[in-house]
C-alpha cells in the first residue's frame, strides 16, 4: 500500500510538475502579451502625441484661416464702400452729362438762331450791294448823261 501511495504521490507530483510547467508557459505567454500590450500602449501614446501635435497644427491653421477671412471680409467691405462711391460718382457724372447735354442743346439752339441771323445778314448784303451798285450805275449813267448835256450846253453857250 505504501508503494501504491508513493506511486500515487509520484504521479501526483508529476501531474503537479506538469501543471507548474503549464503555469510557467502560461505565465511566459501572459508576460509576452503584457509586453506586447505595453509596446502597443507606447505606440498608441506616440500616436496620441502625434495626433495632439496635428490637432495643434490644425488649430493654428484654422486661426490663420480665420485671420485671413477677417482680412478678406474687411477688404470686401472696403471694396463695397469704394463701389458705392464709384456708383455715386457715376450717377453724378450721368446727371452732369444730362445737364451738359441740355446746356449744349440750348447753346446749339441759340447759336443756330444767331447763325441764321448772320446768314441772313450775309446773304442780304450782296443783295444790298447789288441794289446799291445798280443805283450807283444809274447815278453814273445820269451823271454821264448830265455831263454830256452840260458839255453840249457849254458848247452851245460858247458858240454864241
Amino acid at each position: 500500500k505504501l508503494t501504491q501511495q508513493v506511486d500515487n504521490l509520484e504521479k501526483g507530483q508529476e501531474k503537479l510538475t506538469q501543471q507548474v510547467d503549464n503555469l510557467e508557459k502560461g505565465q511566459e505567454k501572459l508576460t509576452q502579451q503584457v509586453d506586447n500590450l505595453e509596446k502597443g500602449q507606447e505606440k498608441l501614446a506616440r500616436q496620441v502625441d502625434n495626433l495632439e501635435k496635428g490637432q495643434e497644427k490644425l488649430a493654428r491653421q484654422v486661426d490663420n484661416l480665420e485671420k485671413g477671412q477677417e482680412e478678406l471680409t474687411q477688404r470686401v467691405d472696403k471694396l463695397e464702400e469704394h463701389q458705392k462711391s464709384l456708383m455715386q460718382r457715376v450717377n453724378n457724372l450721368e446727371n452732369y452729362g444730362k445737364e451738359l447735354s441740355k446746356s449744349i442743346a440750348k447753346i446749339e439752339f441759340d447759336h443756330g438762331n444767331k447763325l441764321q441771323v448772320l446768314l441772313d445778314v450775309v446773304t442780304s448784303y450782296p443783295k444790298k450791294f447789288e441794289s446799291t451798285e445798280n443805283r450807283i450805275d444809274k447815278c453814273e449813267n445820269r451823271l454821264n448823261k448830265h455831263d454830256n448835256q452840260i458839255y453840249y450846253l457849254n458848247s452851245k453857250v460858247q458858240g454864241f
